[in-house]
């Protein structure tokens, strides 16, 4: 979603992260959304240090016990199969929650019952912040492949920003971020020409990519060509033909779902048509 690292004082020891038993996750995986060469990464680090509730985890346990706190972690875990949903439109909002591993999508249904994807999410990413203004989730979430998720408490978030500015401040950040990113999207699907809004799609991922410090010019798309069809308004022959075309003048290179930047400057070009 085109966040940044958070700024230096706010990145902290690992080891206060740690939670209790139950909380704990593996330590390691091979990102989903990379080739299958890339690099193993220490999957605690990754997250925490890409995640923008960072500061909610650590200041959490320092509070819980002044604050009278419940009992509950800060933040736990929960495995989402591929297809299953993280949480469903009119849903009470309980939780904000963090892509922790895997990939995961945002639809909402219009008034004919039709499907229409709202975006793609990848670690690091918060979901259900359009929740906080009604109180319910306005969209359904689900897991485009086996993911892992972070659930934060959002009553105890509340209680946290009574006590710490700080971190008040960086929610507003946070829900400042999410609207740039909303703008983003707009700009990419009002380009008229379909290969322009492909093009914008893969600089956009790329770009988020880079952010997560993943790489930015080899990657796998988790969403299927139909998903990015259903995402950008454009029919499923219409995407598998273009990113054809566009493999044909040498700008990317496609090996089924994998994708390989062989020249951003002429993808970005594409991108503002």
């Amino acid at each position: 979603m085109f966040y940044q690292l958070m700024p230096q004082a706010v990145i902290y020891s690992i080891s206060s992260l740690q939670q209790k038993e139950s909380c704990k996750a593996e330590k390691s995986f091979t990102p989903l959304f990379v080739m299958s060469k890339a690099i193993t990464l220490n999957l605690d680090k990754l997250s925490c240090l890409t995640c923008r509730m960072a500061m909610f985890c650590s200041r959490s346990e320092l509070w819980a016990e002044e604050l009278n706190l419940p009992g509950e972690c800060a933040q736990h875990l929960s495995t989402v199969e591929d297809g299953a949903r993280v949480f469903r439109a009119g849903r009470l909002l309980k939780y904000l929650y963090v892509v922790r591993a895997g990939s995961i999508k945002t639809i909402v249904c219009d008034g004919q019952g039709e499907e229409r994807i709202m975006g793609f999410h990848m670690p690091g990413d918060v979901l259900g912040l359009e929740a906080i203004s009604t109180g319910a989730h306005t969209c359904a979430a689900v897991a485009l492949e086996k993911s892992s998720i972070c659930h934060i408490p959002y009553r105890r978030l509340q209680r946290l920003c009574s006590h710490e500015p700080e971190l008040c401040r960086d929610l507003a950040v946070l829900i400042s971020d999410e609207i740039t990113h909303k703008h983003q999207m707009m700009l990419i699907l009002g380009r008229n020409r379909a290969a322009a809004k492909i093009a914008a799609l893969l600089v956009n991922l790329s770009t988020r990519f880079r952010g997560r410090g993943f790489p930015a010019q080899r990657f796998s798309l988790s969403m299927s060509r139909h998903d990015i069809g259903c995402f950008l308004g454009l029919a499923l022959e219409t995407v598998s033909r273009l990113l054809g075309k566009i493999q044909q003048k040498g700008i990317i290179e496609v090996d089924r779902r994998s994708i390989r930047i062989l020249d951003l400057g002429q993808l970005q070009e594409l991108a503002q048509g």
